[in-house]
């Protein structure tokens, strides 16, 4: 296992460092599963619907780099799940 501290350090600081990421509602990230070799971590954010894809690209590509920098390995293999919500809107409700 790894340091947590550190990979939740790195998610929070990657997913407020981008610049289309919502502050309201707030990101938010919990390990959610503990396997003989790893801690699964997830990450909840929220961006405009016509951004999804590209942010979350870019959260992937950013996390990977900020978990190699900090020298921490990432488990093969490796699963990816998405969930996607509308959110509702005034009008909607």
């Amino acid at each position: 296992y790894e340091n947590l501290a550190e990979v939740e350090r790195i998610f929070r600081e990657t997913v407020r460092s981008h610049p289309f990421v919502f502050d309201n509602p707030p990101p938010y990230i919990l390990p959610w599963e503990y396997t003989n070799s790893t801690i699964c971590v997830g990450l909840c954010a929220w961006t405009d619907t016509q951004k999804f894809w590209d942010v979350r690209r870019e959260l992937f590509e950013m996390i990977q780099n900020g978990l190699a920098n900090a020298n921490i390995a990432i488990a093969y293999p490796t699963e990816i799940r998405i969930g996607y919500q509308q959110a509702k809107t005034d009008a909607s409700t």
